[in-house]
Order: structure tokens, then sequence, then C-alpha cells
């Protein structure tokens, strides 16, 4: 966590509140912790507890003003240690122009990146663009502190390393159950259409083979109805053959009575003649 060390003037209070608002949520992600000298509890020595917020602090936050640069405690104690701090240790040094001053003229400030943009003054904004600034101005520091916090933390890049590694095993293994999903699938797709298939063959086939059953014995049932008449008329025909031979052997025998009777009526024609004694004998 960084520290932050934010000196200004008590006239430019309510830009301080302003800009700890938008600080507020860096701090509540545990980014860095906001010192002031409201800080400083009754009965503190308030000049060490100064000193030593600037000497433990990573950035420190200058929020320009003329009543800030008129200061002769903030230019002559405050701003001195933090110059100081710069030179030895690198302390990262934060301008915000608040309010219209002659920063130009001194040295050390015009030597300083300041926000916003143009160095121009918060307070010639209107409220809305004023807050927008501020907050651009919260991004930078979350930018800085991101940015020294890769560098300057190995482990954080392994972490960072390691979490990468992390997901692309879980992606690569998440695209492998999906391939494999995929597969199944398919799988089951094709092993349904076959199914499918084999039914209806199965189906088709039964049905076929019913109609062919069905038709093979009408067939044999035409057959046997056929072969039934064929015998029928077999058994007729001896029949009437022997009605006819039996009419031509009943023929000679009456052909033959016929004739016997006539003879019988001749013989007795003849014996009428030849006299009345002869008699007729059966």
């Amino acid at each position: 966590m960084k520290k932050v060390f934010i000196s200004y003037s008590h006239r430019d209070e309510a830009w301080k509140i302003r800009l700890q608002k938008h600080l507020a949520v860096l701090e509540n992600q545990g980014l860095l912790s906001i010192w002031d000298d409201r800080q400083i509890d009754v009965g503190d020595d308030w000049l060490s507890k100064i000193e030593q917020a600037i000497e433990s602090a990573d950035i420190a936050i200058l929020l320009i003003s003329a009543d800030f640069l008129s200061s002769k405690f903030i230019v002559n104690i405050e701003v001195k240690n933090i110059l100081d701090r710069h030179a030895k240790s690198g302390l990262r040094i934060l301008s915000l122009m608040l309010r219209p001053c002659a920063w130009e003229t001194l040295c050390w400030l015009s030597n300083i990146q300041a926000r916003p943009k143009d160095n121009k003054p918060l307070s010639s904004f209107t409220t809305n663009l004023a807050e927008y600034h501020m907050a651009e101005f919260t991004k930078e520091i979350y930018k800085l502190l991101q940015s020294e916090l890769k560098i300057k933390s190995p482990q954080y890049n392994d972490e960072v390393n390691d979490i990468k590694t992390s997901i692309i095993k879980k992606t690569s293994s998440i695209n492998n159950l999906l391939s494999q999903a995929k597969f199944v699938y398919i799988s089951i797709v094709l092993f349904f259409i076959i199914i499918c298939y084999f039914v209806y063959q199965l189906i088709y086939f039964n049905t076929v083979e019913v109609d062919s059953m069905t038709n093979y014995s009408l067939i044999r049932e035409s057959k046997k109805n056929t072969n039934k008449e064929n015998s029928k008329t077999k058994l007729i025909e001896p029949l009437s053959n022997n009605s006819t031979t039996s009419n031509q052997l009943v023929s000679p025998i009456s052909h033959n009575a016929d004739q016997y009777n006539n003879k019988g009526d001749t013989n007795i024609q003849q014996t009428n003649k030849h006299g009345p004694n002869i008699v007729n004998i059966k």
C-alpha cells in the first residue's frame, strides 16, 4: 500500500476534501493511504508528525494556489522536505492547480508537470468539469501505482504469470472438453441415424415379407381352386362317357327286342294263316 502525503493551504481545504473523495476510491481498494495534517491528534508534536509523514510517504500531492505559494511554512518546511526526499530517494511529486497563481516564477515548481492539462486551475472550470479533472487525476495515480507495482514486485509478476498460465490451461482444458463433447454429440447423432435406418429397414423388409407371404398364399389358394375345378371336370367327363356307352349298349338290345317282337308278330300272323289250331306259346 502506497502512502500519500497531501500538502495544502488551509484556505483550500474545501478543494482538499473534494479531492480526497476521489482518492478514497483507491484507498478503499487498499492501494494507498492518505495523510494530511488534520490527522494530527491533540497534544502531538505537529511539526515532527508532518516531517515523519513526509519521510515515510511514497507520493506527495501539492495543491497549488496563491495561498499555498505565499505560506512560508509550506514553502520553507513542507516543500523543502519534499524536494529533499525527491532528490534522495525519488519521492514522486504530483501537483494539482487549484486557483490561478504565479507558479511559473518558481523554478522548482515549473519543472514539475502539473494537472489539469496545460496547468489550467480547477477553479476556472464548472463544477462538473472540475470533478471530471479530479477523477482523471485519480486515474493517473491508479495507473502509476499499477505500473510501479508490476516493475518493483517480481512476486506480483510471478503471480500474474501464474494466473495467466492457469487461465491458458483452463481454456485449453475447456476447449478439449468442448471438442470431446462435440465428438460425443456427433457420435450419438450418427448412432441414432444408424438405429433409425436399421429400424426402417426392418419394418420395410417385414412389410415386404408379409406382402409376399400374402401374395404367395393367394397364389396357392388360386392354384388349389384351379386344381379342384380341374378335378371336377375330369370326374364329370368319364360319367358322360359312361352314359353314352350305356346308351350305345342299350340301343342294340332294344333293337333286337324290337326285331324279336316283329318276328313274333310275323309268326303269329303266319300261324293264323295256316290254321286255327296253332296256339301262340309264350
